[in-house]
């Protein structure tokens, strides 16, 4: 697993994997935030993130690599 501050991964709200895309919801604003901490993990799987404003989008490899990062990101915010 990966060590990251839960400070601001606690906004997030839901993570959902759609093919090789992994769609995370935040509170309102916080998108930025939780993408840039994120930004900070090397997270090979990952080929880029998109930040808005309570959207992230997180483009993996592969499919099996978005499902493996909705597991991890649930497990995260399931632990707050």
């Amino acid at each position: 697993g990966r060590v990251v501050s839960g400070t601001v991964f606690s906004s997030v709200l839901s993570v959902e994997a759609a093919q090789n895309i992994v769609v995370v919801k935040t509170l309102q604003g916080m998108a930025q935030a939780v993408c840039a901490s994120m930004d900070a993990i090397v997270w090979q799987s990952f080929v880029g993130t998109l930040g808005g404003e309570d959207t992230i989008l997180i483009i993996c490899k592969t499919d099996a690599a978005a499902v493996e990062t909705q597991e991890e990101f649930r497990k995260l915010i399931a632990g707050r």
